[in-house]
């Protein structure tokens, strides 16, 4: 984060100044069900650091018995919510999603009922250090 000036004289903050891009997930980022469980996915909070996350992958391998809540979280804080109305592959782009520093990234899947598994792919994360250059 940096103090910038504009060009007529007033400040702001510039939140995307030099983010390092500190890695490119390679393992974690998959998760699947028991029959009719619901599932959830979380990537840890690492310090000084946001989670970006660009496309997730949720879905079951059948159809559910009924509309199942798909909700994505930066902590606590639900930053979208949708139904999952059919089995197969659901791909999400959050390309403009920047997490929260410090905090957490998770993705809850209900359970789809009867023998239905639930699956969560988080295909494209990276982890900014948000600290100083």
């Amino acid at each position: 984060m940096a103090l910038r000036t504009s060009k007529n004289g007033r400040f702001f903050v510039d939140d995307e100044v030099s983010p390092h891009w500190l890695s490119t997930a390679s393992s974690g980022n998959y998760t699947v069900s028991s029959d009719n469980t619901a599932v959830q996915l979380t990537i840890a909070a690492v310090t000084s650091c946001a989670h970006h996350v660009s496309k997730i992958i949720v879905g079951f391998d059948a159809d559910p018995s009924a509309a199942v809540p798909c909700t994505i979280l930066d902590g606590s804080t639900t930053v979208a919510a949708f139904p999952i109305t059919k089995g197969g592959p659901a791909p999400i782009d959050l390309d403009a999603f920047l997490g929260t520093i410090n905090t957490s990234f998770s993705i809850q899947l209900g359970a789809g009922g009867g023998t239905a598994k639930g699956y969560i792919n988080v295909t494209k994360r990276r982890v900014v250090n948000m600290g100083k250059d």
